[in-house]
């Protein structure tokens, strides 16, 4: 597999180009890691044409950029909701983990950075001060 070097590149199209011309000389896959907002990987087999390379990586960035909009979303809703913390939070995670088939230990490490800092904002608003 070869590896190329498309950090210096400031479009996606073009890195993907970059990294279809490399698997297309070399005649083996080709990757590069497209160092714009996000950090998207493009592959590039020989076979691939220069459309579905690109197209992949683009399907690539949407997701994270579709994770970070859903992250800003969740963390709106939890502030205009208000957040319970309890002592069954962890056994609703662990429901949450079980019905999404998510690993707990992952679930977890989402969760808790986003509740704490929704508790941190929340208090910001309000006129409670924690001392």
């Amino acid at each position: 597999m070869k590896v190329c070097d498309v950090s210096t590149i400031n479009d996606l199209r073009a890195a993907s180009n970059i990294v279809f011309d490399e698997a297309k000389k070399s005649k083996e896959p080709a990757i590069g890691v497209y160092l714009g907002r996000y950090r998207v990987p493009i592959v590039a087999y020989p076979n691939d044409s220069r459309e579905t390379v690109f197209e992949n990586a683009l399907r690539h960035q949407r997701k994270l950029r579709d994770g970070e909009i859903a992250t800003v979303m969740l963390k709106h809703m939890l502030c205009e909701g208000g957040v319970t913390v309890s002592r069954t939070m962890d056994r609703r995670l662990g429901n949450i983990a079980k019905q999404h088939h998510i690993p707990i230990d992952e679930l977890r490490e989402f969760a808790i950075p986003i509740l704490q800092e929704v508790v941190a904002e929340c208090l910001k608003k309000s006129s409670i001060k924690i001392v």
